[in-house]
């Protein structure tokens, strides 16, 4: 190894690291949080979604 050379990643690379992981993160999560709704609200009970019947009063 030379005595002028660098280190082996620049100072900046380690940002852009997080950066990455960051981004990995939030794509994971925009990718997984509709599959994850969809699965537990299909799930839900559907009885409890329904309205209850409406009466008409007479006069």
């Amino acid at each position: 190894m030379e005595s002028g050379s660098q280190a082996s990643e620049p100072p900046g690379r380690a940002a852009l690291r997080v950066a990455d992981v960051a981004g990995t993160l939030i794509a994971l999560l925009t990718l997984l949080t509709p599959i994850v709704t969809i699965a537990y609200f299909s799930s839900v009970n559907a009885q409890s979604l329904q309205s209850p019947p409406m009466t008409v009063e007479s006069k």
